[in-house]
């Protein structure tokens, strides 16, 4: 036996004297220059060191052993077939799509995503397609994220024209000004509202535990009338069944308007405060609703109201301007809130404790935003305001904002 293992190890080392003497590489004209990652040059040395062992007579256990390393018989047996060429040893192009992007490609990529083209779009428009996966990532490497589009009325040619003009002539008056404004609107809370399936996940390890979300057949909920301006906010109005213009004039307009002007509090609560230094000059805005355009409404404004702005003085389509949208969309925040309400009572109750709890600095910074407003619907030539970075730097504002 000590003979045999003798003449094992000796011809072992003849095989591996003849492998250096014989078996070289193969001279090939390369006219390609390689570059190679550090795990491909790994690859290619494990390649090559298996192909010498197996060369020296090694089985699949011993080169395992011998390399320290879990390899898979079918990596041991491909290197087997490997002949000394470097077109063999080279690593092979991969077949499926590439996951590593050159920096000529990235470019393209973010071209196509500021077109609003969608990942899948843009990784079938290149000349060598990418998985969806990978312009992901790409793009979250250019600090891209993804955002879900808002949901507005249509403008068309006349309405950028007619926003253009309106905010080019107040964008420049003082704050002054539009402190003076008594902003009106109204809304409508669903008693199923508020909800976003987007942002109420549960994570759970069975998806038959997941709750349902229950609606009702019939739309259930409140239509509600309110004001604000930089000081304070106008009573709400809770309206039932359908409203017109003879409604609206008996039961909204004397109310909201004509209560504010006697008031003389200073201080107290939101909804009960004095809303300007002169009670009875203020300039009344309200949207282009059909009810609110109607020849009887101009009238009474026209008759009552020291200052208004009628139908012909503002265009349509300013809802990105009115900072009473903003406060709407705080209050939908506020009321459809976990405990969420159960009924059009609880709804009710929701609404006006969240409304008198608005706070004079949350009115004044959306009232002073409006400028800013107007400056960014300039500066787009009438278009939509996406988003909005500026802040008002007056000291109120500032002073506000420290709080």
């Amino acid at each position: 036996m000590a003979k045999k293992n003798k003449k094992m190890k000796v011809n072992l080392e003849k095989k591996t004297s003849a492998l250096h003497s014989t078996n070289e590489l193969k001279p090939e004209i390369v006219k390609k220059k390689f570059e190679l990652t550090e795990s491909e040059i790994e690859s290619i040395v494990k390649r090559v060191r298996i192909k010498q062992l197996l060369e020296c007579g090694y089985s699949y256990s011993q080169i395992s052993k011998t390399l320290d390393i879990d390899i898979s018989y079918t990596t041991i047996s491909n290197c087997k077939n490997m002949q000394w060429s470097v077109s063999s040893i080279l690593p092979k192009k991969s077949t499926g799509r590439p996951s590593i992007v050159s920096k000529e490609t990235q470019k393209k990529i973010c071209k196509m995503a500021d077109s609003f083209l969608q990942p899948k779009q843009i990784g079938l428009s290149l000349k060598t397609p990418l998985s969806k996966s990978t312009i992901r990532r790409q793009l979250l490497k250019d600090d891209r994220y993804p955002f879900v589009s808002k949901k507005t009325s249509k403008i068309d040619d006349c309405h950028y024209r007619d926003r253009y003009n309106f905010c080019n002539e107040w964008k420049d008056k003082p704050l002054q000004e539009f402190e003076k404004l008594l902003i009106t609107d109204s809304k409508i809370f669903l008693l199923d509202g508020g909800r976003n399936r987007q942002n109420k996940r549960y994570w759970l390890k069975d998806p038959e535990d997941v709750p349902n979300h229950e609606l009702l057949k019939k739309k259930v909920g409140l239509h509600v009338y309110g004001g604000m301006s930089a000081k304070g906010l106008t009573p709400l109005i809770f309206v039932e069944g359908t409203l017109n213009a003879e409604r609206y004039l008996n039961e909204v307009l004397p109310i909201m308007v004509l209560s504010i002007m006697n008031r003389r509090k200073k201080k107290g609560n939101i909804d009960e405060i004095m809303l300007f230094d002169d009670p009875k000059n203020f300039i009344f805005e309200q949207d282009h609703a059909s009810i609110h355009d109607s020849n009887i409404v101009q009238e009474w404004c026209g008759e009552n109201l020291k200052h208004f702005l009628n139908k012909k003085d503002t265009p349509a389509k300013l809802d990105d301007v009115w900072c009473i949208e903003r406060l709407w969309a705080i209050m939908t925040q506020n009321v459809y809130r976990d405990p969420r309400p159960k009924d059009l009572a609880q709804l009710k109750q929701r609404i006006e404790n969240e409304w008198s709890n608005i706070s004079q600095a949350t009115t004044l910074k959306l009232v002073h935003e409006m400028p800013l407003r107007m400056a960014e619907i300039v500066r787009k030539k009438g278009g939509r305001i996406v988003s909005l970075s500026a802040q008002c730097l007056c000291d109120r504002c500032c002073q506000a904002r420290q709080i």
